[in-house]
């Protein structure tokens, strides 16, 4: 019988692991999105199971302005499917860096706010590897590279000054190197990556308590 994986208790022990972070925080700040802020962002998504692990993420995201950041991460995924009735089982891995431009556009109109809604775009390169190994017969192995942009939208909740958890939609579309037929055939994919939840510590901002503004 095939275990479950619940991605909120990961979130939920990230959580109380760094709310020590917090503490000596003002409790009229809301937020950390501040020039010069650092995070370090942790995902998984939402149907991620042990037997599929369908997408998890570690990121570093950096602040050059309080409603502009750059987000560099990595994210990767892994799986194993038994077939029935002679059909080969498929095992497959999947890798991805990618960086993000982000800009928070609700900060400008709601600063000392506790809930933001963000997006972001920018270029990724990605390896995915999968293995059809049938019942009787040779495995097949194929694997692609793959270059393009990703896109991505969601929504920021700080529980704390610096501390916050997120929702976020990701799509990407890419230029494939190597195929099913042929391991030197280009192609286009357009992927729907699905939604992804997160949890963001914060450290190292400046000016601290200060008025927040968008630029």
């Amino acid at each position: 019988m095939k275990k479950s994986f619940n991605p909120g208790w990961a979130v939920v022990a990230i959580f109380l692991s760094a709310t020590g972070l917090s503490a000596q925080q003002s409790a009229t700040d809301p937020h950390s999105l501040r020039e010069d802020a650092w995070a370090l962002q942790f995902g998984v998504a939402q149907n991620m199971t042990l037997g599929a692990f369908s997408g998890g993420a570690i990121s570093a995201k950096h602040h050059r302005a309080p409603g502009r950041a750059f987000r560099y991460g990595a994210s990767f995924a892994s799986g194993h499917s038994s077939r029935r009735g002679g059909e080969p089982d498929l095992t497959d891995a999947r890798i991805r860096l990618v960086t993000h431009f982000l800009r928070y556009p609700t900060l400008a109109s709601d600063p000392y706010g506790d809930l933001h809604m963000y997006w972001g775009v920018g270029p990724l390169v990605g390896i995915e590897s999968r293995r059809w190994s049938p019942p009787d017969g040779e495995a097949l192995s194929v694997h692609e590279l793959s270059l393009g942009v990703g896109g991505a939208i969601g929504a920021e909740w700080f529980v704390r000054p610096r501390i916050s958890l997120s929702a976020e939609y990701q799509s990407a579309l890419t230029a494939v190197l190597g195929s099913d037929s042929s391991p030197t055939e280009w192609g286009v994919r357009l992927a729907d990556d699905g939604v992804r939840f997160g949890v963001s510590v914060y450290f190292g901002s400046r000016g601290e308590g200060g008025r927040v503004t968008s630029q």
